[in-house]
């Protein structure tokens, strides 16, 4: 592979950045799976009958973890078209530390961020709350 203009120092930084990319995506994927489980686990019917206030909490819990997928689904767009942007500066002579891509790899990553500890925040509270309210396997 030949690559023209570009120091050794700037491939890696560049690398680097491809590489952040690539573990938000793992990240957010990930979050993905998480999110179905949620779902599936608040629509199920494995809570204890009669539990006061359950409809309004797990409607809060739903209106809630979707906020969070959606706000998944606007980074995971934002990741793509910056990746994309980052695959054209194989043809750029130098990476400037206060360029464009840099400070908008910066912001991803703080909204990466912010996305996942958002979404661990709110897995911590549904599962603090269902658990104590799942149904008893009776005995055979």
């Amino acid at each position: 592979m030949v690559i023209k203009n570009i120091s050794l120092s700037k491939v890696k930084k560049l690398g680097d950045l491809h590489w952040e990319v690539q573990q938000w995506k793992s990240l957010l994927q990930f979050m993905d799976d998480e999110y179905i489980f949620i779902e599936r686990l608040l629509s199920s019917s494995v809570f204890k009958d009669n539990t006061p206030n359950l409809f309004e909490r797990l409607h809060d819990f739903n209106t809630r973890l979707q906020e969070a997928n959606n706000r998944n689904h606007d980074i995971k767009v934002q990741i793509a078209r910056h990746e994309n942007n980052l695959g054209n500066l194989s043809e750029i002579e130098e990476i400037d530390s206060n360029s464009d891509h840099l400070k908008k790899n910066h912001q991803l990553q703080k909204e990466v961020e912010e996305c996942l500890n958002n979404f661990k925040d709110l897995k911590a509270e549904v599962f603090n709350y269902v658990g104590g309210l799942l149904k008893q396997r009776q005995p055979q």
